[in-house]
């Protein structure tokens, strides 16, 4: 098992940028830096602190939400397939279209502006014709 450990024990040893001696030595040095057990026992007293009620309600309220709208949508939905298919044609869309047109709009220097302008102009109309027929 040490054989096994000690690589993962130098490579936390190189990440707490510490020098390793030997092999005996790697389970010093890391050993060392690990939290003790009352340093963990504090740090969880203290999120305990500072997350209160009022964080607790909103979390099992944000995942109710989660849970409601994920139920909602099982239910709306014909098959998973249909929204795999409205996914897969959004992204195409953003991937063909959008994507170039805002590299294009935040590299002004790779075409003039009236070629730039031409360019982006097909590519809300291509944007548009591949959205609606996603949608309709």
């Amino acid at each position: 098992q040490d054989r096994l450990s000690l690589p993962l024990l130098q490579a936390q040893a190189v990440a707490l940028d510490v020098e390793v001696p030997s092999p005996g030595g790697v389970l010093e040095i890391v050993g060392d830096r690990l939290p003790s057990k009352e340093q963990i026992t504090e740090e969880r007293r203290k999120v305990e602190e500072e997350v209160s009620a009022s964080g607790w309600l909103l979390h099992v309220l944000a995942t109710a939400v989660i849970v409601a709208a994920t139920l909602a949508l099982a239910f709306a939905v014909p098959s998973v397939s249909y929204l795999l298919g409205k996914l897969g044609g959004v992204c195409g869309v953003t991937q063909m279209y959008l994507m170039p047109g805002l590299v294009l709009v935040s590299c002004p220097e790779l075409r003039p502006p009236s070629q730039r302008a031409a360019i982006l102009l097909g590519f809300c109309a291509a944007s548009v014709t591949g959205l609606a027929a996603v949608v309709l």
